[in-house]
């Protein structure tokens, strides 16, 4: 089998212990250090922020809904009903995708209850100065971090039912 560096790389997390960083090779080659790293699809950063990875999921989440948009997505377009629907089974998935798998701070909750609420909002052809929580009501569309914290608690099950050691924590 053989490796190629290029598409390899190491990602250092947390604080740097060494005052200089070790080299690591690879079948003979030097692979790069690099601040951060893709796995699945979720962005881990050296230093453990979701920051990057919100934002690769809020850009996303803009994507899937635009694509939406000839098909009746946007104002007036389809009714309520339909709108929260592909809300609930295409773009929030798209937004929240990983999420339960990262330590998100106060300041990124809000950006991604910002992005849930202007994309719901703009669907609706409603203000951008409408009160979020409402319109979720109104739709019947769970608040976002409620779905963070479902799909963690998921995630912790899925985990906790396998035969693995991290059950011995």
């Amino acid at each position: 089998m053989k490796f190629n560096p290029t598409k390899n790389k190491c990602t250092r997390i947390g604080k740097p212990e060494l005052m200089e960083p070790p080299t690591w090779q690879l079948d003979g080659q030097t692979i790069n250090l690099s601040e951060d790293t893709t796995i699945l699809g979720v962005n881990l950063t050296n230093n453990l922020k979701a920051k990057s990875h919100i934002k690769n999921r809020i850009r996303a989440c803009n994507q899937s809904v635009f694509k939406f948009t000839t098909a009746g997505l946007s104002y007036p377009g389809l009714n309520c009903e339909v709108k929260t629907h592909i809300w609930n089974t295409v773009n929030c998935p798209v937004l929240t995708y990983g999420l339960e798998t990262l330590h998100i701070t106060n300041s990124e909750m809000g950006d991604l209850k910002s992005a849930q609420g202007s994309i719901v909002k703009r669907g609706l052809g409603l203000s951008k100065r409408s009160h979020y929580h409402r319109v979720l009501q109104a739709c019947n569309i769970t608040p976002i971090e409620e779905i963070i914290a479902e799909n963690a608690a998921r995630l912790y099950h899925s985990i906790f039912q396998c035969d693995t050691p991290a059950k011995e924590f």
